[in-house]
């Protein structure tokens, strides 16, 4: 919803530029292509999704609202690569935590630096106690 606030505006006003009153699927199609380039992002959908809501309110309003369906934009998720650690990170890290004043907080980054990932988060901890990589660097997701 805070998206669409700041989207809609912009949609309104390229709606206006263009003469139009109505929104149509070509429109929100031409306005979410405007600023899109040939790369598939999560932008473009986030942006006609907001056009949907709101083209979902007009149509109460306005019969001749076209709303855009599901689907009309590819949306593609992209994962970031984990940080791979390699024994140095960790020693240095854990050295590191030991400079930490007062020495209670010292012992408890140290310990938590020993124990990270949170074992709250089972890939995590799975990835922490048994996966390396082919170069074996422990992978830290």
């Amino acid at each position: 919803m805070a998206e669409a606030a700041w989207l809609l505006p912009d949609f309104v006003s390229f709606l206006d530029e263009r003469g139009q009153t109505t929104v149509t699927i070509q429109a929100a199609l031409a306005w979410v292509r405007l600023r899109e380039d040939e790369v598939v992002t999560t932008v473009s959908p986030r942006r006609i999704t907001a056009v949907r809501g709101f083209a979902h309110y007009l149509s109460g309003i306005d019969s001749d609202t076209e709303i855009p369906p599901m689907g009309l934009v590819p949306h593609r998720q992209r994962w970031r690569p984990p940080f791979l650690y390699s024994d140095a990170d960790i020693t240095a890290l854990l050295t590191a935590s030991d400079a930490i004043q007062p020495p209670f907080r010292a012992a408890t980054y140290r310990t938590c630096s020993v124990c990270w990932p949170p074992p709250a988060c089972a890939s995590a901890r799975r990835s922490a106690s048994t996966a390396t990589t082919s170069t074996g660097r422990k992978a830290c997701y």
